[in-house]
């Protein structure tokens, strides 16, 4: 997917090149390794090559972010059994992108692959490198709606394998409806811990669902739910300010306040720019819900959020109606009991992405995203995808991950369990650019005249050799065992 690269290990001077352009001030650069898109804020798009399974992802999947391990949730489809828990594990390396399975520990309950969940972070005892994922309602492939709760944390972590433990959380109380596109938060107040649920869609009520309209949904009653986790008791709350329900909305949460940003409105079909901000109090008696409006909303859908500090978000994403997305950045401060909202400089989105009228993604964690544009009026394969990595982190930390990306560059990054050696007549073939084909022609023909003389030099009469042919930027090599006269 994509122009082709340099082999591992060659040095770029490209991407040397568009570090220094990306320094001064105004300026932008395209890496031609990488096809990187570096501005001078810090912002940058790779495109990344999915490997094998890109199909799996769809919008509504989500990605969790483990000790910055990425892994994907929700894939297209039931698990086969490849991949039975239909998790996986995004491998990046050198722009390219793998999906390996991942594992359940016995005790683990039931996954299934859920469409636009709400997902949150719980962290425990305080530990800030600890924490668990929350995952709640969602779309499962046969579009059944969920009003489980489940909880997914790290139980054994090796070089090569990772087990999670997956359990679901009974509820009690005034339990949510099976829904999908809502939110859910923890908020902390007075050392306690809370989470707060909002939004979302289902479908209509069971006595008015006929054939016709078997799968219509509606958008749920704003409802405020609160969940003590610990024992599992629900508290739905109704406030004034709240009027009409709304969903696939963003939230972003700091302490004992949240604040609920746009949405869209299926009863109004209108994405209003409402922003909402929900302050949770828990004393030693009943909680404390109360809600403001506040003014500079913005007017977005599907939006994505990712952290990028303590008290700062970035906005990605989304569409701001039926048929045009959203193209525009904005930073999201959280400080003093009050929320900054401020438009930044965006990427420069490459043409496949500003034509295509659908995208996608999710927080990949620490300040990254995970975009996907469909690749139908590309590819023969009618449900492949092409995929870009935004990072949103600050200059001094992008330029920390170039140094990283630069060193690692210079090391093989493939796992030795997957590569095998090559028998005679087995061919391969290597895609690369004009001058790293040059150079790997010249270092394979230097191997193989020294196989040779060893060879000779021992008196065996059989001789590998080999028959390159070169091809507009394919190196295709056969090696087979021919005998000395």
């Amino acid at each position: 997917m994509g122009a082709p690269r340099p082999e591992r290990g060659l040095y770029c001077a490209a991407r040397v090149e568009a570090v220094r352009l990306a320094q001064q001030p105004g300026k932008q650069a395209l890496c031609l390794y990488c096809r990187m898109t570096q501005p001078a804020d810090g912002m940058s798009l790779q495109m990344v090559s999915a490997l094998s399974n890109s199909s799996l992802f769809q919008p509504g999947s989500s990605l969790l972010n483990f000790d910055g391990h990425v892994f994907f949730f929700g894939q297209k489809g039931w698990p086969k059994r490849s991949c039975p828990t239909g998790v996986f594990f995004l491998d990046i390396k050198q722009n390219e992108l793998k999906m390996k399975p991942a594992a359940f520990s016995r005790d683990s309950c039931y996954l299934p692959p859920l469409r636009y969940p709400a997902i949150c972070t719980l962290r425990s005892d305080g530990e800030s490198d600890k924490h668990q994922y929350i995952i709640h309602g969602g779309k499962t492939p046969n579009n059944d709606l969920s009003d489980k709760v489940y909880i997914m944390s790290v139980v054994n972590k090796t070089t090569k394998k990772t087990t999670f433990q997956c359990i679901e959380k009974d509820l009690d109380g005034d339990v949510p409806e099976a829904r999908y596109g809502h939110t859910i938060n923890v908020v902390h107040s007075r050392g306690k811990s809370m989470i707060v649920i909002f939004g979302g869609r289902s479908y209509i009520p069971l006595a008015q669902r006929i054939t016709e309209k078997w799968n219509s949904v509606v958008d749920c009653l704003p409802f405020v739910f609160l969940v003590d986790f610990e024992f599992g008791c629900c508290t739905s709350y109704m406030l004034p300010e709240l009027q009409d329900g709304l969903s696939f909305h963003v939230s972003v949460a700091r302490n004992d306040t949240i604040y609920i940003l746009g949405g869209h409105s299926l009863q109004n079909n209108t994405r209003p720019p409402s922003l909402y901000k929900l302050k949770v109090d828990l004393p030693l008696g009943s909680p404390a819900v109360t809600c403001s409006i506040l003014p500079g909303g913005i007017s977005v859908s599907s939006g994505i959020v990712t952290q990028t500090g303590d008290t700062e978000f970035v906005l990605v994403g989304g569409y701001q109606s039926d048929n045009q997305k959203r193209m525009i950045c904005n930073t999201i401060t959280l400080e003093d009991n009050k929320i900054e909202i401020v438009e930044r400089a965006s990427p420069d989105w490459t043409p496949d992405i500003k034509h295509c009228r659908m995208w996608f993604g999710c927080d990949m964690g620490k300040g990254s995203i995970l975009l996907g544009i469909p690749g139908a009026n590309k590819q023969l394969i009618s449900d492949a995808n092409y995929f870009y990595i935004l990072r949103c982190n600050r200059a001094e930390e992008d330029e920390e991950e170039e140094l990283t990306s630069q060193s690692c560059s210079q090391a093989s990054t493939e796992d030795q369990g997957d590569s095998t050696p090559f028998e005679d007549s087995e061919e391969f073939s290597l895609v690369l650019k004009p001058v790293a084909l040059m150079l790997m022609t010249w270092i394979l023909t230097m191997k193989m005249m020294k196989k040779m003389n060893q060879k000779q030099g021992t008196g065996s009469s059989a001789v590998p050799a080999a028959i390159l042919t070169l091809t507009p930027g394919c190196l295709s090599i056969q090696q087979n065992s021919t005998s000395l006269q």
